[in-house]
């Protein structure tokens, strides 16, 4: 018998070249997909930024319309307002009802 656990092979050997340019290449596939992880991170900011950027003028817009609005037709902006609160009022009131007085009983005690 041939003393192969001592004696490096050929087989030995390309097992430890094929081990090497594995880990190397899981270091280099954990490089790209960390480049990869940082490009989209900093689009998708890039892009959190410009939405913010279009929703502020956007926002500013709709701000001037209904100032511009408020400033014409007064009473029908209180008239509005007051309809708004009302719709919030019986959303909240419904809300509750929905939950019902038991949500806030305690449980009833366990037969034994």
């Amino acid at each position: 018998m041939s003393n192969s656990h001592t004696t490096p092979t050929a087989i030995d050997a390309a097992i430890d070249q094929a081990l090497h340019e594995l880990q190397s290449a899981a270091g280099h596939i954990q490089k790209d997909a960390d480049d990869l992880v940082s490009h989209a991170a900093k689009a998708l900011s890039e892009a959190a930024a410009a939405l913010a950027v279009q929703v502020r003028r956007q926002t500013d817009a709709v701000k001037t319309e209904v100032d511009r609005d408020v400033h014409a037709h007064p009473i029908a902006a209180a008239a509005g307002v007051a309809l708004a609160a009302a719709a919030l009022t019986g959303l909240v009131v419904a809300s509750l009802s929905h939950k019902g007085p038991e949500a806030a009983a305690p449980p009833p005690p366990k037969p034994r």
